[in-house]
């Protein structure tokens, strides 16, 4: 049945987007006119409705977003949707780069973007070319600044964690062998890690790595772990990956393993 809906929507753009009239090629002053809508005029044409403002900084066009969003085109029909959306903000249309940049963290509003700041006279996909695109956002995150910090997570989980250099954090549950590893050493493990706000950014089971090649949180760390052992390391985003975005992990992000030492040589 999904896919049956699929191949009709999909049948039905192409149907209008090639038909006289078609409301694909209504303009955004036609949409708002025709909507009765109360908009503010932004750069290129982009128009916003801001329904909330947002708390703190707003992004910047180097920031790294999070973001929830619906995309329609101007006859309600839905092309796209995502409840969590990661990237540079550089990185998308100019609608969304203009647009994005008057909330802060919490914010929501109406983008109205016009084709030339969106997929222009070429359409993507779903979008036929000449389109006047309606997006729904929601700016969840700029930067990782509302997750919580290592020491807010330490106080939110009542935890107690031993304190190592560089600013990390290490919760022994299973001591291990009485021998460590060092930075020579190849390792073996099992782990998962998220970020402090629990969403999980990665995962693996009997992976190997040379320790030395890893992050500055994990070199400290593991150190601290014999053979066999299993420990819950914290790391503040100076010892993970710092101000730069690292797949799905945002800048400035602290991170939280669970990890289990199966080997080392």
């Amino acid at each position: 049945m999904k896919y049956l809906q699929i191949v009709l929507i999909a049948f039905s753009i192409s149907m209008l987007a090639t038909s006289c009239g078609s409301d694909f090629g209504e303009s955004v002053d036609e949409y708002i006119d025709r909507n009765n809508l109360e908009t503010k005029e932004l750069d290129e044409g982009v128009h916003i409705i801001i329904h909330e403002e947002g708390t703190g900084s707003k992004p910047n066009p180097d920031s790294y977003i999070e973001v929830d969003y619906k995309g329609m085109l101007t006859d309600g029909t839905q092309f796209d949707a995502s409840p969590l959306f990661r990237t540079l903000l550089r990185n998308v249309i100019r609608g969304w780069t203009i647009g994005l940049q008057e909330l802060g963290t919490g914010g929501s509003a109406t983008l109205i973007i016009p084709p030339s700041a969106a997929y222009g006279s070429s359409g993507s996909g779903p979008i036929p070319g000449g389109a006047t695109l309606i997006f729904e956002v929601k700016l969840l995150d700029v930067d990782g600044s509302s997750r919580p910090t290592v020491a807010e997570y330490i106080a939110e989980n009542e935890l107690d964690p031993i304190p190592l250099n560089s600013g990390v954090f290490i919760i022994h549950t299973v001591e291990g062998g009485v021998e460590r590893p060092t930075l020579d050493n190849l390792i073996t493990v099992n782990y998962k890690g998220t970020l402090t706000d629990g969403t999980q950014f990665d995962a693996n089971d009997n992976i190997r790595f040379a320790l030395d090649d890893l992050i500055n949180g994990w070199k400290i760390g593991i150190q601290e772990m014999g053979k066999g052992g299993s420990a819950t390391l914290i790391i503040p985003p100076t010892a993970g990956y710092g101000a730069q975005a690292n797949g799905t992990i945002p800048p400035n992000s602290a991170l939280v393993f669970d990890i289990d030492l199966l080997d080392f040589e």
